[in-house]
């Protein structure tokens, strides 16, 4: 997940929350994987994270097959 602001009621910056987890982009996807929850497509002009859109699964699939040297050469900087 990218640095995201948090904010009060009155949309004041209070704080931010960032995440560190590798970005990957791959079939058409931006996504980071948690070690928890799994995949999260994420928007590709800002990182946030969006739904799950449709053709995401098979794509998701396909990138978990490959070897993890593989998967490196689609990894992504912030």
């Amino acid at each position: 997940m990218p640095c995201l602001p948090i904010t009060d009621s009155s949309g004041t910056r209070v704080g931010i929350v960032c995440g560190f987890h590798p970005l990957y982009d791959f079939g058409g996807f931006v996504f980071e994987i948690h070690r928890y929850f799994g995949p999260c497509p994420l928007r590709r002009d800002n990182h946030e994270p969006r739904n799950i859109p449709a053709g995401f699964w098979p794509v998701w699939e396909r990138f978990e097959g490959l070897a993890a040297a593989e998967r490196e050469k689609y990894r992504v900087e912030p």
